[in-house]
């Protein structure tokens, strides 16, 4: 093996993720040469030094609290960008329904309010699902809708075709064989004496 197809091998192959043979083959070669030897030593104690630096780091409450800012505010951002028929998600109505059943049931776990704040929840969830689900059924009903332009470009056409269609339908008119008078004599003459003159 030359040393660019082991180089290029190099993270499949840290990663186990090679076959059998290509993984022996790339061994043999490190074996041979002492260059590819080293960048491949140098990667394995890369990836050590990464795994044990981010199995010992802590997690601090500052840091969970910046990371969870960062996400409420890239999920606001997306949402503003969001046509209103597409608000409604299967990701925020999950939320939904698992955050407020949650909150509830911490203080009052048999108060009537539970209950019909639960009942009120999902009917809401309902009503907003069947909502985005017409209003998706509408925006693929008006996408597949042809325009204006398309539909009289297409009765210009269907009418085109009608009346080629009608044409070459009509009967042919039947008219009696036209009887056709011989010329006379004269004119036969000189017919006969200009076809002599020309051969």
């Amino acid at each position: 093996m030359r040393c660019d197809e082991v180089q290029s091998l190099r993270g499949p192959y840290l990663d186990s993720e090679l076959e059998a043979t290509a993984s022996l083959r790339i061994e043999q070669h490190l074996k041979s040469c002492p260059d590819c030897a080293r960048l491949f030593d140098e990667e394995q104690r890369l990836e050590a030094w990464l795994k044990t630096g981010m199995n010992q780091g802590q997690r601090t409450a500052s840091l969970w609290e910046r990371t969870e800012q960062a996400v409420l505010e890239a999920e606001r951002a997306s949402f503003r960008r969001q046509p209103a028929s597409r608000v409604v998600q299967p990701g925020l109505v999950a939320r939904a329904v698992l955050a407020l059943p949650e909150r509830l049931w911490a203080g009052w776990r048999d108060s009537r309010r539970v209950w019909s704040a639960l009942a009120a929840t999902w009917i809401i969830i309902l009503g907003l699902n069947l909502t985005a689900r017409e209003s998706r059924e509408t925006q693929l009903a008006r996408q597949d809708a042809p325009s204006a332009s398309e539909l009289r470009s297409a009765l210009e056409q269907k009418q085109l075709l009608m009346v080629d269609l009608a044409v070459s339908i009509e009967p042919a008119s039947v008219d009696k064989p036209k009887m056709v008078a011989p010329a006379p004599r004269s004119e036969q003459r000189q017919n006969a004496r200009r076809t002599q003159a020309h051969v």
